[in-house]
């Protein structure tokens, strides 16, 4: 197996300068082809888990989810990892979400360097959830709504407007008979769209 100490040797740069064009950081020209050149050449592969220890990252985003058969999240899913791709992070997919417990646990373990960021949709509401991600020491962007006080980037539907203008439609066109189906009103959605729509009518 290869070593970057042979990759070195081969393109005749130091350690270092290997180091420095696997790592993306500033490297000459020339330096960065011939290294690159002889990486193809001996088949070294750098070690990430090494690496990760090394510079205290884990070059991974994790994407959290309650369900990511859901076809809103199949179409956030691929726009993080399109964005991704043209970085050095890795793209992390965690979802079955079924309960409180199993979202404090997932926050938990982030906190022990699982991931380098966290883009997290949390269905159900509680003051453990948002504790715990107000003590990440990662960057978090929160999808859905945002727990009252806590001061992380958010990205949320307003569900309320929605099912206003929804409502005031039909109304319009003279219908009288209204319905709601939502989902469960035991998740932040439900609660949401069950609220607006009671205030609607």
């Amino acid at each position: 197996m290869a070593t970057i100490g042979a990759v070195a040797k081969q393109a005749g740069v130091s350690i270092a300068s290997v180091s420095r064009v696997i790592n993306g950081t500033a490297a000459r020209a020339d330096t960065e082809k011939r290294v690159r050149a002889a990486i193809i050449d001996l088949g070294y592969q750098p070690n990430s888990a090494a690496r990760a220890l090394k510079v205290r990252k884990s070059e991974q985003i994790c994407l959290s989810f309650d369900d990511l058969g859901n076809p809103a999240y199949v179409s956030m899913t691929r726009g993080v990892g399109h964005v991704l791709s043209s970085t050095h992070y890795r793209l992390i997919l965690s979802s079955a979400f079924s309960s409180v417990e199993e979202i404090v646990k997932h926050l938990e373990t982030m906190g022990r360097g699982f991931a380098d960021g966290l883009i997290i949709s949390p269905i159900y509401s509680d003051p453990r959830i948002a504790s715990l991600i107000s003590r990440l020491r990662i960057p978090v962007v929160l999808v859905g709504t945002l727990p009252e006080g806590l001061d992380v980037d958010n990205v949320h539907v307003d569900s309320s407007s929605g099912i206003d203008m929804a409502v005031e439609h039909l109304v319009q066109t003279g219908r009288t008979n209204i319905a709601l189906v939502n989902g469960p009103v035991t998740t932040n959605p439900g609660r949401r769209r069950k609220a607006a729509f009671e205030k609607a009518l």
